[in-house]
């Protein structure tokens, strides 16, 4: 398995986007800030 670690200022980015007017149609999305190395698994 790749350890992938997720930098604060990557999600800092996204914060700031998601804060912006840019982003006013984005709504009800969870955003995944692991980098894709967690497996998840639904039951």
């Amino acid at each position: 398995m790749i350890l992938i670690v997720v930098d604060a200022k990557e999600i800092a980015q996204v914060v700031t986007f998601l804060a912006s007017t840019k982003a006013a149609n984005i709504t009800g999305v969870a955003i995944d800030a692991s980098g894709g190395s967690i497996p998840v698994m639904f039951q």
